[in-house]
């Protein structure tokens, strides 16, 4: 009993100091951790992934990509390889992530044997025929806009922090005056996204579906993007993955696009 009795005053404790802190946190602070993961909520790491684009007469097509993903000190790289059908198998895509200035993206399409750079506004255009942008993937406006901390919520019975972006005064090529994020306090991946246009008006949204934990990490397992304005959708599904992968840093090169 006396046992008992110690562990469940040492928990409340805990709890209670965990709740203190993340009272305490500010909006910078929970932007830092969520940006520490990359968008497909995993790091050093290869994922398989199913994308379902459904358009709004409720017609789909189906997407199965290869993801790799590498933290290094320079930071992140991502490798998103098409696997099928086979109209677009062969097409790749890399994102190399700087701390001083923009990440810099790659499209390599098989059927023109080339890779082009993404940047500027080309950013906003969707990824691939998904209602991601690739500006989406690298979490731009969260990462260099301003950041206000609102009302913590309670989301589908998680307690969550509310963040609200909005982009650089001075930042002509974001697509959005503003996200609001509902982040997951204890995984800090946001399992809820608005994405409001130039005119203030909602564009689009993101919603996790199912968040799971393997080998003690948080992945965003099912996700939902929907463009509010055309009612198309995206649905993101991530099955096999696996984590601490040797990755080769040669892997994540604007070359090994074509390989």
């Amino acid at each position: 009993m006396k046992f008992k009795l110690v562990t469940t005053l040492f928990l409340s404790v805990a709890l209670i100091s965990t709740v203190e802190a993340a009272d305490s946190m500010t909006a910078e602070t929970i932007r830092d951790r969520v940006v520490e993961n990359n968008s497909f909520g995993f790091n050093n790491a290869r994922a398989d992934v199913k994308l379902t684009l459904v358009s709004k007469r409720n017609t789909k097509r189906e997407r199965i990509i290869r993801v790799d993903s590498l933290d290094t000190k320079a930071g992140k790289r991502t490798m998103v390889r098409f696997l099928k059908p086979a109209d677009v198998a062969g097409t790749s895509f890399l994102s190399v992530e700087h701390a001083d200035r923009a990440d810099d993206q790659y499209l390599y399409l098989p059927s023109l044997d080339k890779s082009k750079r993404i940047s500027g506004g080309q950013k906003n255009q969707r990824f691939m025929g998904t209602e991601l942008t690739y500006a989406d993937m690298e979490s731009r406006d969260l990462k260099e806009g301003s950041v206000t901390r609102l009302k913590d919520e309670d989301l589908g019975g998680n307690s969550v922090f509310v963040l609200e972006a909005t982009p650089q005064a001075d930042d002509k090529d974001s697509q959005y005056s503003r996200t609001k994020s509902w982040i997951h306090k204890v995984s800090y991946v946001p399992l809820k996204v608005e994405f409001y246009d130039r005119k203030g008006r909602l564009l689009k949204t993101l919603k996790v579906r199912k968040l799971d934990k393997q080998e003690g990490r948080w992945i965003a397992r099912e996700t939902l993007i929907q463009n509010e304005q055309t009612k198309a959708k995206t649905e993101m599904s991530i099955g096999k993955i696996a984590f601490d992968v040797k990755l080769d840093p040669g892997m994540f090169t604007e070359r090994a696009l074509r390989q």
